[in-house]
């Protein structure tokens, strides 16, 4: 598993977006990871912040990402 570097996040300009690339990264990687565990790794992460907000941002990366992909595979097809 690739390991996360957040602490990069923390020079970076907009944390927000290096955190949501980076953790969005992990878990489109990791496609046998249940719900549950994810769940348990965005609650650790971000302890009593607002998980609902990434949640969401994190899917919306996620699927944007793979539709991304879809397209460069229907184009290269």
């Amino acid at each position: 598993i690739k390991l996360l570097d957040l602490e990069k996040a923390k020079k970076i300009w907009s944390k927000r977006l290096a955190i949501e690339k980076d953790l969005s990264q992990l878990l489109r990687h990791m496609p046998g990871l249940d719900p549950g565990a994810s769940e348990k790794l965005l609650a650790y992460y971000f302890a009593d912040s607002d998980l609902t907000g990434w949640r969401q941002r994190l899917n919306q990366a996620i699927l944007a990402k793979q539709a991304k992909q879809q397209q460069k595979a229907k184009e290269v097809a």
